[in-house]
């Protein structure tokens, strides 16, 4: 009688010590990620890093035609360079001139890959997109391409520089206007040997195209008599 009181009280007591060993080890298993969870994990974190992808940064070529354009008796070439930082003319020579200069007062540095300068020598107000010189050229993007216009008129029979012009553009993509009026300053490369006098301004396009540059002259007694209305270039970005 005794050996089975004890025998039918050592059946519950092993069943309990099963069940209290099983106990911590199907715990620890629902904390470990099996493979579905793993994958669905690794999903979610994919679908969060594209949901902000960084702006794109695009590489552009741009073709105008044609080489130069003879209106009345003078002729005109475009180019689009890299943008620059644009600097006022009397604000340079007051500088120059100046020789009680406050060493306290920050004086900005280049840095490597910045704009190279251009002097503004008249209407520094109407300059648009003007460049920091301490900071770097901004990145080609599908939204924003920058170049500087270099804008050239000169005599057809001397080649000599034409002064003293009112000058302006307007740009339409795909026959599409994009700007209207954009004034184009007299400027002084800094860095050319020796100086170049042209009319540019820092100019914003939008994306790669075919563009319609119309390059056009206020009346002047310099233009001689057959009085020039507007230069066509063609612009395509690829």
């Amino acid at each position: 009688m005794c050996k089975r009181i004890v025998a039918g009280a050592a059946v519950p007591l092993c069943l309990l010590l099963a069940s209290a060993c099983a106990g911590p080890q199907e715990a620890g298993s629902n904390q470990a990620l099996t493979p579905s969870t793993a994958a669905n994990a690794s999903s979610l974190s994919g679908a969060t890093a594209s949901a902000s992808p960084s702006p794109g940064i695009i590489n552009v070529t741009l073709d105008i035609s044609p080489n130069e354009v003879k209106i009345g008796d003078v002729v005109m070439t475009m180019a689009l360079e890299a943008p620059r930082h644009l600097a006022d003319q009397a604000m340079q020579f007051a500088l120059t001139a100046a020789t009680n200069i406050d060493p306290a007062q920050p004086v900005p540095t280049p840095v490597e890959g910045t704009s190279k300068g251009a002097l503004v020598l008249s209407d520094m107000l109407k300059t648009s997109n003007n460049m920091d010189p301490t900071q770097a050229l901004p990145p080609d993007t599908a939204q924003a391409i920058v170049r500087h216009a270099v804008v050239q008129i000169r005599t057809a029979d001397t080649g000599q520089p034409v002064p003293y012009l009112g000058v302006n553009l307007d740009i339409l993509f795909d026959g599409k206007p994009t700007t209207f009026g954009q004034p184009l300053v007299p400027m002084v490369q800094q860095e050319a040997q020796p100086p170049r006098m042209y009319y540019g301004n820092n100019l914003r396009l939008g994306q790669r195209g075919t563009y319609q540059v119309f390059v056009r002259m206020s009346r002047s007694a310099l233009l001689g008599k057959d009085q020039p209305q507007a230069a066509q270039f063609n612009l395509t970005i690829r």
